[in-house]
């Protein structure tokens, strides 16, 4: 009988390559955002969509800005300085859909920012000594 592997195979990219594909992915959103403008924008549930897609915007362009700052900067930690430039311009592309879609932008986006933050704060090991310490 086979036995099934419970170990999960990791490919870790380099910063830099990261940066360039988180980038790709952004250019293709914004691109898709801007041609599905007029489509996005005929009826609420699309302009929710539309904020959703804008979020996601928002979470590659993050990530290919943060990353390439660590390229450029190894150990350097993310924070709001590339977080704010990178939700800011999901708002203003989610603008050009309906207001509505810029709320759902800002809140999207919130919330993958949290989960990201969450998800480093993990790989990072910070949190688990504190809960050890207990």
């Amino acid at each position: 009988p086979l036995a099934l592997s419970l170990h999960r195979p990791t490919m870790v990219l380099s910063p830099l390559t990261s940066a360039v594909v988180s980038a790709c992915a952004a250019t293709a959103l914004f691109v898709t955002v801007l041609v599905a403008q007029e489509w996005l924008s005929s009826s609420e549930r699309l302009h929710v969509m539309g904020g959703a897609f804008t979020s996601l915007f928002s979470l590659f362009s993050f990530t290919a800005l943060s990353n390439f700052v660590q390229h450029l900067a190894p150990g350097h930690v993310s924070g709001w300085l590339e977080v704010i430039p990178c939700v800011l311009t999901s708002v203003i592309l989610a603008g050009t859909i309906h207001p509505v879609s810029m709320t759902v932008s800002v809140l999207c986006s919130g919330g993958l920012i949290f989960c990201i933050h969450q998800i480093s704060q993990r790989g990072r090991g910070v949190g688990i000594q504190e809960k050890k310490k207990k």
